[in-house]
């Protein structure tokens, strides 16, 4: 064989091993990438998790802050339907005892010491309805 045709052969072979070197980095590239996504990808699944939670969490906040406002419009009529209560038990108590006195019967009868319970919890709701509704002012 003459050295041209040896030269030649050999130039065949090597210009045949080039892409596959090429081949072979391209590969190892993308080995890298590959290698990547996985680090990638939990990085962005533990954000994307942290992102539902707390989104979750805001709806909450909202739907709770959605009762507060109901509850806060509904406190007033509450708050007024007791005194209303209160006034009246007052009243009707004040005129039954001024009757019972000028007639010499009891002016503590049992419904009058029931009333008096109902009324004591009727007037610690009223102040704690109060209460509340200035601390949920602060809010809405």
């Amino acid at each position: 064989m003459s050295r041209e045709k040896a030269l030649k052969r050999i130039n065949e072979y090597l210009a045949k091993q080039e892409p596959q070197k090429v081949e072979l980095a391209l590969v190892d590239d993308i080995e890298k990438i590959v290698n990547n996504f996985s680090n990638a990808l939990g990085q962005a699944g533990r954000i994307n998790n942290n992102m539902v939670e707390l989104w979750n969490e805001i709806n909450r906040v909202q739907d709770s802050y959605d009762s507060l406002r109901s509850n806060f419009s509904n406190s007033n009529g509450a708050k007024n339907e007791l005194g209303y209560l209160m006034q009246q038990y007052d009243r009707l108590k004040a005129t039954y005892q001024n009757n019972a006195k000028e007639l010499g019967v009891d002016t503590n009868p049992a419904v009058i010491k029931k009333g008096d319970a109902e009324y004591k919890k009727a007037k610690k709701l009223f102040n704690d309805l109060e209460i509340s509704q200035k601390a949920a002012k602060k809010f809405i």
